[in-house]
This record gives structure tokens, C-alpha cells and sequence, in this order.
């Protein structure tokens, strides 16, 4: 049996290439900027005809965090982050496209901006977006606001060590001294 043409795989989603051995094998298809294009605009038709409100909703493949995807340059990016580059031109290494309207799946360039992760990490925390487990709120905490007050008040320097307070207290040493230099617990005075 012959290998599968050039021809048999021109319209499908996989490109060929040559293998070692001269034979055309099936690699995944890399797209190319005019066709990635067309498939953003073909979605924003089906945007437009959804979409009520001033979101641009991303109707095509969607990942579980409900943001858009799309094949571009060989590799998968955010919806968003592609209607920014269409829109604004290329994103600077390092920068994240984010939302003003807190809409993952939403491509409208009026409700995009670019931020740090830091920045956006704020932007989630002060729309109410991220959670933050503080002390003993946290599961995971071996410790409570009250046993952190406590190491504070019985460590005195250079007569009571963290060794000696690990000891006494369900931690390491190490958190002891983290604990100690307001590293960790930060919101107990």
C-alpha cells in the first residue's frame, strides 16, 4: 500500500512533511497568520449575532477557565491576546493581555488592556476576583492568629532560638524564623 499523497492531506487539519526515509507522513498543521485571521473574523461574526450586552463573547473552542482559544504561529493562545494583537499589534514578552470586564471569553479591544501578572493579580484582588487564605482561614495551616502571637511574645533575642520555639510549636524551625522576620503571617501585629 502507498503512503497516503500530498494531495490526500492539502484540506485537512494536518499538514505533511518529509520522514527520514523520503515518505510523507501526517504532522500537525500550523497555521498561517491570514488563516488564523479568518477564523477570528468568522467567530466574530457568530460574536456579533450572539452577543447582547458590550462583550464580544468568543464562541468557538473555550478551555475550563471559559477563555477562548485560538491556533496561531504554531501554537494555542487566548482568544483575547489574538484580538489584541489584530487590533493593537504584537505584545511585549513579559506583559499579559487582561480584562477591564472581568469576562473571560469576551474579545472586545475596548475592554482589554495590558498589564504585569503582578498588576493583574491586583486587578483580581481588588474586584473581589482572587481569594486570598490568610492564616488559619487556610486549610493547610499547622498554626492560628493566637499560637503566631504567642511566638512572638516568647521569642527574645539571642536567649530563645527558633530550634527552641520549633520545638515548642507544631512548625520547622526555618517557618519559626520566617514567622519571626514577618515573612509569613504578615497581617499579625
Amino acid at each position: 500500500m502507498n503512503p497516503p499523497t500530498r494531495d490526500f492531506w492539502a484540506n485537512r487539519k494536518y499538514a505533511v512533511r518529509l520522514d527520514s526515509n523520503g515518505r510523507l507522513r501526517p504532522c500537525v498543521r500550523s497555521y498561517t497568520l491570514q488563516e488564523t485571521i479568518d477564523v477570528f473574523h468568522k467567530s466574530y461574526v457568530l460574536i456579533q449575532r450572539n452577543g447582547d450586552g458590550p462583550c464580544w463573547e468568543w464562541q468557538l473552542h473555550r478551555v475550563q477557565d471559559g477563555y477562548g482559544k485560538i491556533r496561531f504561529n504554531g501554537k494555542d493562545i487566548g482568544a483575547h491576546r489574538f484580538s489584541w494583537i489584530l487590533h493593537f499589534g504584537p505584545v511585549e514578552h513579559g506583559l499579559l493581555v487582561c480584562h477591564h470586564c472581568d469576562n473571560p471569553p469576551c474579545c472586545n479591544p475596548a475592554h482589554l488592556f495590558l498589564g504585569t501578572d503582578k498588576s493583574n493579580s491586583q486587578d483580581a484582588l481588588s474586584n473581589g476576583r482572587l481569594f486570598v487564605m490568610r492564616g488559619s482561614d487556610n486549610h493547610a495551616s499547622k498554626l492560628t492568629e493566637q499560637v503566631v502571637k504567642e511566638i512572638h511574645a516568647a521569642w527574645i533575642p539571642y536567649k530563645v532560638s527558633a530550634r527552641k520555639l520549633a520545638e515548642r510549636f507544631p512548625v520547622t524551625a526555618g517557618h519559626i524564623e520566617k514567622i519571626l522576620r514577618r515573612q509569613v503571617w504578615k497581617h499579625i501585629s
